[in-house]
């Protein structure tokens, strides 16, 4: 669950006009279709400079994706994971922002 804090501002002047306190949102659940990349790295990374290097290629990736197979930039997503769940490697998980998936993220595994 998600917890974020609100605070109500006067549009334009931005004066405090209302006290903050927590929002509590629900989970935000969607079946998706998707696909991912894994690694098989040698130990001499850390983790945090593995987290750092991921991120970097996720955010080169959410680039890189939607050129290559010609689709809006808010139509795919790349998240990358240090030690994924499934095979405890560091994986990138490409998927379509619809659910269900609209076959983007297949195209992305047919390259």
């Amino acid at each position: 669950m998600t917890i974020l804090k609100m605070k109500a501002i006067r549009f334009g002047t931005h004066d405090n006009i209302g006290s903050s306190g927590p929002i509590h949102l629900p989970p935000d659940e969607m079946h998706i279709s998707a696909t991912w990349l894994s690694l098989h790295l040698s130990e001499q990374w850390s983790e945090a400079e593995l987290t750092e290097v991921m991120i970097g290629i996720a955010y080169a990736m959410n680039a890189y994706i939607p050129l290559s197979i010609q689709c809006d930039s808010s139509d795919v997503a790349v998240v990358p994971q240090v030690k994924a769940s499934h095979n405890k490697l560091p994986t990138f998980f490409v998927y379509d922002k619809y659910p269900g998936g609209i076959g983007l993220s297949e195209k992305v595994y047919e390259l």
